[in-house]
C-alpha cells in the first residue's frame, strides 16, 4: 500500500461505525473514505459505504480496486451525491 492509500483506526467511541474499527482512506486527484460493512477473507468479498469527491461510479470503483486485492470485481450503487454502496466479489465466482 502506498502513501495515498491507508487504513486509519477510528477512535474507540467511533469504531462501531466501520467493521474492524478502521476506515479506508485513498487520496489522489480525488479522495475516498470507506466504511466497512462486511469484511471477508480474500476470496469472500466485502461490502462498504464510501464517501468520495469522484464524479462517477466507475471512478469510485477504480479507486477502491487500487486499494484492495486484485482478485475482486468491484461493483457500486450510488446512494446520493458523493455516497456509494460498494460490494466486491471474487472474479473467479463467475
Amino acid at each position: 500500500m502506498d502513501e495515498d492509500e491507508k487504513f486509519v483506526e477510528l477512535p474507540q467511541k467511533y469504531r462501531k461505525c466501520s467493521s474492524g474499527g478502521d476506515v479506508l482512506i485513498y487520496q489522489d486527484e480525488e479522495y475516498v473514505v470507506g466504511f466497512w460493512v462486511k469484511r471477508g477473507f480474500l476470496d469472500n468479498g466485502f461490502k462498504m459505504f464510501v464517501y468520495t469527491s469522484a464524479n462517477s461510479s466507475s471512478d469510485v470503483e477504480q479507486m477502491i480496486a487500487a486499494c484492495v486485492w486484485s482478485g475482486y470485481e468491484i461493483h457500486s450503487e450510488q446512494i446520493e451525491k458523493g455516497w456509494y454502496y460498494i460490494y466486491a466479489t471474487d472474479k473467479n465466482d463467475h
